[in-house]
């Protein structure tokens, strides 16, 4: 049917030439022919000419098709690159991550959306529980958001989580510096204590997280006491010291109730956590066995047994008006949770203190609940 095209003849097999009929049947050539209607032929590179969608150099489509643009490739969005048995293409929003999909559990935390519902997970309640869902933070201290009260009336609050000091899952709850007058900030009475959060967690700077707030973190009834104390030759910090008191009963009355009681199986407490005793109430300006402590010496608010030996803020070797933390001599001979002492921290490098009564200054005194 064509005598100048020698590929042209009857019964001449089909081929890519751009010839419609080269086996003169009068039909055109199946890999000739548009059968989809999207411009392009077999020939022309459609992989696969009864779908419009696929052709040589087409866009990539969520459509069940793994190669839309017919270079032979799977197209992204259709891989399952993780291997959760999701692709982008079936609601997988990160497909580097098997923990994401869509419908994955979904446990607390302040990381990411990983049931892909574009919905963040509600925060957890605590640094404890936060490290519980996801053992990956160990070692990871930093700000995280927590919700102490789960879906009750409190707001969401930032905290410092300690991850790393004897097994991780501490929340701060009480941070006082040399900056003597923002510790005053923290002197309050007990409903201002119970109820106001106070300072910035991503600051090295006095905090309080408000004390409505300690039960939920405080589920295990840990105690821990970090000590940085102050070096006399240059006013640095040594390493610090960490206290800790396992296993306590910690009750947090409304403003107009009995306060802060915090009750403990052993009372060894060296002296470095105020001498809890058994139970210990706190002291505010306005309630508690030790208001004197705070109204006085303008200490932080606390757990006194006496006006003496661990104080988180007191104008006892400083001005009034700028208190700065300080702790007494039974630093130099009880061992903290690590079985350091105070030799072994500053080691060739004497604290700064008050030698009649070895008193120490410190840079930084915190208190920690899990």
């Amino acid at each position: 049917c064509d005598d100048n095209d020698d590929d042209v003849y009857d019964g001449a097999p089909e081929l890519c030439d751009a010839v419609d009929d080269n086996d003169c049947d009068t039909v055109t050539d199946s890999n000739e022919a548009d059968d989809d209607g999207d411009g392009q032929s077999d020939c022309d590179g459609d992989c696969d000419d009864n779908d419009d969608d696929v052709y040589d150099g087409a866009p990539e489509l969520c459509d069940a098709v793994d190669d839309n643009d017919c270079d032979t490739v799977t197209d992204d969005n259709e891989t399952d690159g993780d291997g959760d048995g999701q692709s982008d293409c079936d609601g997988d929003c990160d497909d580097s991550d098997d923990a994401y999909f869509d419908g994955a559990p979904e446990v607390c935390s302040d990381l990411a959306d990983f049931n892909c519902d574009s919905v963040d997970p509600d925060p957890c309640e605590s640094c404890a529980e936060a490290l519980a869902v996801d053992s990956g933070r160990l070692g990871s201290d930093g700000v995280y958001t927590i919700d102490t009260d789960g879906s009750g009336a409190l707001p969401e609050v930032d905290v410092w989580c300690d991850m790393t000091t004897l097994g991780g899952g501490w929340t701060l709850v009480l941070r006082t510096t040399t900056d003597g007058a923002a510790n005053l900030a923290l002197v309050s009475d007990y409903a201002t204590l119970y109820g106001t959060d106070a300072g910035d967690a991503n600051a090295d700077a006095p905090l309080r997280l408000s004390a409505q707030r300690w039960v939920a973190v405080a589920e295990a009834g840990d105690l821990m006491s970090r000590h940085d104390l102050r070096k006399a030759t240059d006013g640095s910090s040594c390493d610090p010291l960490h206290y800790v008191l396992e296993g306590g009963l910690l009750a947090v009355d409304v403003p107009g109730g009995s306060g802060i009681t915090y009750t403990f199986s052993g009372t060894d407490t060296h002296g470095v956590v105020n001498e809890l005793a058994s139970p210990a109430e706190l002291s505010t300006t306005d309630t508690g066995p030790k208001t004197h402590c705070v109204n006085n010496l303008e200490a932080v608010p606390w757990f006194y047994a006496q006006c003496g030996r661990s104080f988180p803020s007191a104008n006892y070797f400083t001005p009034a008006g700028a208190p700065e933390p300080v702790i007494k001599e039974s630093l130099t001979v009880d061992a903290d949770a690590d079985g350091l002492f105070v030799d072994d921290v500053c080691a060739g490098d004497p604290v700064d203190g008050q030698p009649a009564t070895a008193w120490y200054y410190e840079n930084l005194h915190e208190y920690y609940l899990r």
